[in-house]
């Protein structure tokens, strides 16, 4: 129980601790935007000290998406609604994670795009694959900031 309390790093990222929260579908967004219930839900989290907070299953474009009440980061709007929930749980000292929702790859077939380039325009967030393995470790691809 000791070692749940100790700092751990994980392909170069430092948590302070090993409490982790796997992503649970909240269906509370409004087209894909996140608002204050994430606020409240993830910061919770970030106060009660969890060192790593992955979000729900958020769609890579809305094709992709579990339910229309899905978070999304296909767009600017979407984007920047999540700049404060991860600033504060930042400050709070968690780590934040994204598990992102890619149905049958659709999001690549209709972008063009890749886990590099969702890397490079979502940073601070750790991008998991949620096909086969998505939540195992192993499959994270680390982001450097939103």
């Amino acid at each position: 129980m000791k070692m749940l309390f100790e700092p751990i790093v994980i392909g170069g990222i430092k948590m302070k601790n090993r409490i982790m929260m796997a992503p649970m579908c909240m269906y509370s967004a409004e087209e894909g935007v996140v608002g204050d219930f994430h606020m409240a839900h993830l910061g919770a989290r970030a106060v009660g000290g969890v060192g790593l907070i992955i979000v729900e299953a958020t769609g890579v474009s809305p094709e992709g998406r579990i339910s229309p009440y899905d978070a999304g980061i296909w767009n600017e709007k979407q984007v920047e609604a999540f700049k404060p929930v991860i600033n504060f749980c930042k400050l709070c000292g968690s780590v934040m994670g994204i598990q992102t929702t890619i149905l049958d790859n659709a999001y690549y077939e209709f972008s063009g795009e890749d886990y590099t380039d969702l890397q490079a325009k979502y940073k601070n967030l750790i991008i998991l694959r949620t096909l086969s393995k998505a939540f195992s470790l192993a499959g994270m691809r680390i982001g450097y900031g939103i």
